[in-house]
């Protein structure tokens, strides 16, 4: 994704009833074409992803080691969006 969009992008595995787990995608920056970064993966995956569980954000969270923060990332994947 980083080479094909030049985006900022977190990948995280969520828990999923049916498949276990699924995949979720952050994308830093608002407005982003989320439907073009789907379809590029479903495609090069060969698997349809959950386009609900990709969205963009204005920055993502830092853990107190100054990492992204993966776990907090899912939380917000998780949540339903507005």
């Amino acid at each position: 994704i980083l080479k094909r969009f030049s985006k900022s992008i977190v990948a995280v595995s969520l828990y999923d009833k049916r498949l276990g787990e699924d995949l979720g995608i952050l994308v830093k920056g608002i407005n982003e074409n989320l439907g073009e970064i789907h379809s590029f993966l479903n495609k090069h995956y060969q698997r349809s992803f959950d386009e609900q569980k990709f969205r963009c954000i204005d920055s993502f969270p830092i853990s107190s080691n100054a990492k992204v923060d993966r776990k907090k990332c899912a939380a917000l994947l998780l949540e339903k969006p507005e």
